[in-house]
This record gives C-alpha cells, sequence and structure tokens, in this order.
C-alpha cells in the first residue's frame, strides 16, 4: 500500500503551490495528495491507487458537517436576540464552502455566507462596505489569528480568538494582546460577551 506523505514539510509545500493557483478547499487538498504521493513513489503510481486517493478526496466532500458543541446552541440565542447580522465569512473554494455550510445544518442562524479566495485586509474592508457599516462595527469571530484576526484588528474593526487545538502550518503568525481583541476559550463563552454588551458591532 502507499504510503501517502513523505515527511509533513513535502505536504506543506506542495498544499501550499497548489493554494497559490486553486485557493484553499478540498479541491487543492485532493491534488496535494496527488503530486505528493507522485513524489513518494517517484513518478511509479498506479492507476489503481490514483483512485484511491480520489476515493479520498470525494470522501471529504461527504462528511458529515456536526457543529462543534456549543456552537448551535450559541447561534440560536444571538440570532433570536435579534440584536446583530450573523453572515458567515470564510475563504475557499464557493461549490466545496457552500456545500460544508448545508451540511452543517446553521444555515437558518445566518443572513448570508460570503466565499472569498483569502481573508485580507481588502477583503474585510470589501465586506463593510458591502453592509454599509463602519469597520469598527464588524466582530469577526474564528479561530486562526493570521486570517480571522489580525486583518480585522489592523483595520480597526474587533475580533473574538478560539482558538482551536490544531493550527495549519500555514496560518501561524505571532500572536499579541490589542484593546479590541477578545480571548475566549470556548464558543459558548460568545453570547455571554455580546449579549451583555461588552462589545459595540453590527
Amino acid at each position: 500500500m502507499l504510503r501517502l506523505m513523505k515527511s509533513p514539510k513535502l505536504f506543506l509545500l506542495l498544499k501550499q503551490q497548489i493554494c497559490h493557483f486553486l485557493g484553499y478547499g478540498s479541491k487543492a487538498f485532493l491534488l496535494s495528495l496527488l503530486e505528493n504521493a507522485i513524489e513518494v513513489s517517484e513518478g511509479k503510481l498506479k492507476a489503481k491507487e490514483v483512485k484511491k486517493i480520489i476515493d479520498l478526496g470525494k470522501g471529504l466532500l461527504e462528511l458529515p458537517g456536526r457543529p462543534m458543541d456549543g456552537v448551535e446552541e450559541t447561534l440560536k440565542v444571538l440570532h433570536d436576540a435579534g440584536k446583530y447580522h450573523l453572515v458567515v465569512f470564510t475563504k475557499g473554494e464557493l461549490l466545496d464552502q457552500e456545500n460544508k455550510f448545508r451540511r452543517s445544518g446553521l444555515s437558518l442562524y445566518f443572513e448570508d455566507i460570503i466565499v472569498v479566495s483569502d481573508k485580507t485586509e481588502k477583503s474585510y474592508h470589501q465586506l463593510c462596505n458591502r453592509y454599509s457599516i463602519d469597520v469598527d462595527q464588524l466582530l469577526m469571530v474564528g479561530n486562526s489569528f493570521r486570517s480571522d484576526i489580525e486583518p480585522v484588528l489592523k483595520l480597526g474593526g474587533w475580533a473574538a480568538h478560539i482558538p482551536f487545538h490544531t493550527v495549519w502550518q500555514h496560518e501561524v503568525v505571532e500572536e499579541y494582546d490589542h484593546p479590541h481583541l477578545l480571548k475566549l476559550e470556548f464558543f459558548t463563552q460568545l453570547k455571554h460577551v455580546l449579549l451583555n454588551g461588552f462589545v459595540n458591532c453590527w
């Protein structure tokens, strides 16, 4: 049986190269697996092994989208409170991300989903313009300091950082404190922060 990954560094390099052309998502991941397998096998990859890799990639598109503990409960509270506009802002491949969103079962709590190729200061600025809000009315909630937190803080917005136990190496940056930064341990803490008026956002 083919051993897919010769080294994590090799796989990371190949995936970063592919993401430059295809963005983030399951398709880029699948192509990275194929390129890595070709590299490891020194070009001797067999058709049946290619099929196994493709089947693995297709399986990613059908995995159950079960939310983490406390996420749906928190979203329902915030949605029912009617004080905030909830929008999913994510990066990746459009159909892939829309499919994940549908499988999550959380769409009823959000007004919209916006998918961009990458989360940059420019894309957050465009997000604010789309909804006719000032950047200091924006609160971005996420686990990636690089993509979810830092660009928003640089623009003058608010951010809630909820770290996950694993982080893609590409997303690792130096973290820091900021007056507009909320550091949370659990997603459920978000409802207490917002409903008690600690952040005045849109």
